[in-house]
């Protein structure tokens, strides 16, 4: 009964690991970063969705027509979303002619946000997760639970990749994508 009770302690403290306290969705800046694409069958149409950039330009998936699209759903305060930042700059300045990143931030004040966009030189399309908006939060609309999560959104409109974590492999799919 004691090995059962410490079993059960055990996974109840790996558990809450990847859960914020304050009902934020997970950050994975503090678990391993094993995941891979997470694409088990391919999934119809990106919802589309409007949103207002930092810019004040509203925005909706047709405003990119004709490019790939990533939503970088990220935050500030997750650990892997800061340290992907140079490799997504990278990518973004090698695949701009043919790929739009929207970063969707969780949980930051909009003027952090501006802040913190200019000093690390983060040149695409930023746009605020809106809790309350009436027509559902971006995270909510494309069901992320944890950060970050990079979903790459084909010209067509069709979610071609999932990528949960700071992975190579998402790197290596727009690597794919372009040749």
């Amino acid at each position: 009964m004691k090995k059962l009770l410490i079993l059960v302690a055990a996974v109840l403290a790996m558990a809450s690991c990847n859960t914020k306290s304050d009902n934020k969705a997970s950050d994975t800046a503090d678990a391993p970063v094993t995941n891979t694409e997470k694409q088990a069958e391919p999934e119809p149409e990106a919802p589309d969705f409007r949103a207002v950039s930092l810019d004040g330009e509203t925005i909706r998936l047709s405003t990119f027509g004709g490019r790939y699209i990533v939503l970088d759903f990220w935050g500030t305060w997750c650990g892997w979303c800061v340290k992907g930042i140079p490799t997504m700059r990278t990518y973004y300045e090698k695949y701009s002619d043919r790929m739009e990143i929207i970063g969707v931030d969780y949980g930051d004040e909009e003027n952090a946000l501006r802040d913190f966009v200019r000093d690390n030189e983060m040149r695409w399309t930023h746009v605020l997760n809106d809790e309350d908006d009436p027509d559902g939060s971006l995270v909510g609309l494309y069901g992320v639970t944890g950060f970050p999560t990079k979903i790459i959104i084909s010209p067509e409109g069709t979610i071609v990749g999932r990528y949960e974590g700071e992975v190579p492999e998402f790197y290596q799919k727009l690597d794919e994508l372009f040749k």
